[in-house]
């Protein structure tokens, strides 16, 4: 599938300083992006039914901004040895609108709430 494109870690002539480096740096926060919402997520179970149905929907979009952050790190560390740009390229398109659109629905949910 990939026979024309090489890995990343051709770049730098299989260094292996720089690529274990890069792919602990990338793991590290992929774990950081996979672990905070579920630390969030306990809080938010206990609030679940207090919270109006747009706020619910604001976690969810919310966790799947954070799901996606850290789906694109763990690409970033693959890509090192396999060359999975095409797989990269769509998870960094699907990343941008999930995180855009997160971004405008809390903008709207915060405007929202201080000018009533």
């Amino acid at each position: 599938m990939n026979q024309f494109w090489f890995p990343h870690s051709h770049c730098v002539l299989d260094d292996g300083f720089i690529i274990a480096l890069d792919s602990c740096g990338n793991i590290l926060t992929a774990l950081a992006y996979y672990i905070t919402p579920l630390i969030l997520g306990t809080g938010v179970i206990k609030l679940w039914k207090l919270l109006r149905w747009s706020e619910r929907l604001l976690f969810i979009h919310g966790a799947a901004f954070i799901a996606t952050c850290g789906f694109t790190h763990i690409l970033k560390a693959w890509n090192w040895w396999h060359a999975n740009y095409m797989l990269e390229a769509i998870a960094c398109i699907v990343n941008g609108v999930v995180s855009i659109t997160f971004s405008a629905g809390l903008a709207v949910y915060f405007i929202k709430r201080l000018y009533r």
